[in-house]
């Protein structure tokens, strides 16, 4: 299972009480953080790191969208060069390396949208690109939590629109599925 930090009106969110409950249920899960996020949750930043069933993935430094031509989505302006697609990428890696003493092996775009070049580039910099196969957060037009699984069944799979792995959902006592 893997979640992105990264919610609320500044992008500074965090569900507290999710995220006992995966501790308490000991459910191994993937925990993509940006920069913007770990300074402004520290402290909880470090509870997260201290749990052992918790794998710390790099969501980028500002969140942004990740595309050389400066494509946005969902009214977040994307990176615009190759250059911003690094900075991006290296700047939250090297945060979350120096605050865990182990550099992420995945990364997920914030937004989750990204181009070819720029999914190239982090995989130059050696990182395994993750996007989701279901979004159960708001929904992308601002609707109300859990919007985002409307019309799941059937039809959850692979996201066609991006290069990126497929999800991984793992379910306590169950074997791990894909797409």
């Amino acid at each position: 299972m893997s979640l992105d930090a990264c919610g609320g009106p500044g992008g500074d969110g965090v569900d507290t009480e999710l995220l006992a409950f995966l501790a308490d249920e000991a459910v191994p899960a993937t925990l993509f953080v940006n920069a913007r996020w770990i300074e402004a949750n520290s402290d909880v930043f470090d509870e997260l790191v201290a749990e052992p069933r918790f794998e710390i993935a790099n969501h980028g430094t500002e969140h942004r969208p990740l595309s050389v031509e400066g494509r946005s989505a969902y009214g977040i302006a994307g990176t615009a060069s190759p250059e911003e697609v690094v900075a991006e990428v290296a700047g939250a890696q090297r945060r979350i390396a120096e605050a865990t003493g182990l550099a992420p092996r995945h990364f997920r775009s914030g937004t989750a949208h990204d181009d070819d070049v720029a999914l190239r580039i982090v995989r130059d910099l050696g990182l395994e690109c993750v996007n989701y196969d279901v979004l159960g957060d708001a929904s992308s037009d601002g609707g109300a939590p859990g919007e985002g699984l409307r019309g799941v069944h059937g039809g959850v799979g692979p996201d066609t629109r991006s290069p990126c792995a497929q999800g991984r959902l793992t379910l306590p006592g169950r074997a791990s599925t894909r797409g």
